[in-house]
């Protein structure tokens, strides 16, 4: 009887101990993604994926790999610098908070940004004026259609809707 009752003690702390030890390494493998969701992209990473990619399907040269590679470092650069200076509320880009009386609108609305560009909330755009993000996409056409041969052109303008 006593040989039983310690072997079920026995078996009762290595259960307790692996729970423990599994429980320990799941809140650990949690917190790492938690921490990684927070971190900023590593745009040199983003920028040799999306040029490894293209020397894949449109069979690059090194140079036309190397032009690519450069391209996107730098616009990914360029969004990451205008993402953060967005939401640097020292910048000066936001507007002062009107005041809160009967007539005008709930806090936290913004009375300078319209649905006028396509997108809900966005700032209204004047006549022949072009969002960052069409400059942004006129500006990325450009560039490939100087690095890319014509028909490697072709090609990434019928890839590109599949890359989003």
């Amino acid at each position: 009887m006593k040989h039983v009752m310690r072997n079920a003690f026995l078996c009762l702390g290595i259960c307790l101990t692996l729970s423990a030890t599994a429980n320990a390494y799941n809140t650990t493998q949690q917190q790492e993604r938690r921490v990684a969701r927070h971190e900023l992209p590593n745009l040199e990473k983003d920028a040799e994926r999306i040029a490894t990619e293209m020397k894949k399907t449109l069979d690059l040269s090194d140079k036309q790999y190397k032009k690519v590679y450069k391209f996107y470092l730098k616009q990914q650069k360029e969004i990451v610098e205008e993402m953060s200076s967005r939401n640097n509320p020292k910048n000066g880009n936001r507007p002062p908070m009107p005041p809160q009386d009967g007539n005008s609108p709930p806090r936290g609305g913004r009375p300078d940004m319209e649905a006028g560009d396509g997108r809900p909330g966005g700032p209204k755009m004047k006549d022949g004026e072009k969002s960052p993000m069409q400059e942004r996409i006129e500006k990325e056409q450009k560039q490939m259609k100087k690095i890319l041969s014509d028909e490697q052109y072709e090609k990434w303008l019928k890839m590109k809707p599949s890359r989003k």
